[in-house]
């Protein structure tokens, strides 16, 4: 019998809200944040509400010290390349994507704001994260 999905996706959820407090200098400023997340849809809904629930845990609330700004492109259509670049000109203090072709869209719209992602098949090769110069990968 397979786990919930949900149960499979907690320790991820947890883990993605830790890299976005780091990415965000870990303590809860006394101004308000604002995180944007760039997302395919589907069934992200409850990653979602663990990803708010993660927050509150390290300090973060909505509508007290935290905006949270969530497009969702219902799949990976031509609006993904738009929907990044509005989700930039909002200024957040960090972008969060789900999947490979939403975090080449952010990375094609900034290189400026910090990009937290996940569920990426391969970073390096697809683009979102490029290899430090003088390393090469093993043959």
């Amino acid at each position: 019998m397979r786990p919930h999905p949900w149960k499979t996706a907690l320790p991820c959820v947890v883990a993605l809200a830790m890299l976005v407090a780091v990415a965000l200098d870990a303590a809860p400023p006394a101004r308000t944040v604002k995180v944007a997340v760039l997302t395919p849809g589907l069934s992200f809904g409850e990653v979602l509400a663990g990803f708010r629930e993660g927050l509150g845990h390290l300090g973060y609330r909505e509508n007290a010290n935290l905006t949270l700004l969530v497009e969702d492109t219902k799949g990976t259509g031509s609006d993904v390349k738009a929907q990044a670049q509005a989700l930039v000109a909002a200024k957040p203090d960090v972008l969060v994507t789900v999947g490979t072709s939403h975090t080449v869209a952010a990375k094609a719209a900034t290189s400026t704001i910090p990009i937290v992602f996940t569920w990426v098949g391969d970073p390096v090769r697809s683009g979102p994260h490029e290899r430090p110069a003088g390393r090469r990968a093993a043959r």
